[in-house]
């Protein structure tokens, strides 16, 4: 797909990390369990732009007042 896609997947394959990629994108989407939680992280490869964004969703409602 793209050179930092191709290094991002490889990277968290050697890593170990159970990855999926989303069809027609270059992200890839894996699960994370720390110690209080388990979220939904995504590795964007942003070729154009030269770019690696990694996002963690933490699946944690904050109170509407804070």
């Amino acid at each position: 797909m793209g050179q930092i896609f191709d290094v991002m997947t490889e990277f968290f394959k050697e890593d170990e990390w159970v990855v999926y990629p989303l069809e027609g994108q270059t992200v890839l989407r894996m699960g994370f369990s720390g110690k209080n939680a388990k979220w939904t992280c995504y590795a964007q490869a942003r070729e154009e732009q030269a770019q690696f964004v990694f996002y963690s969703v933490c699946p944690v409602d904050a109170p509407e007042e804070k």
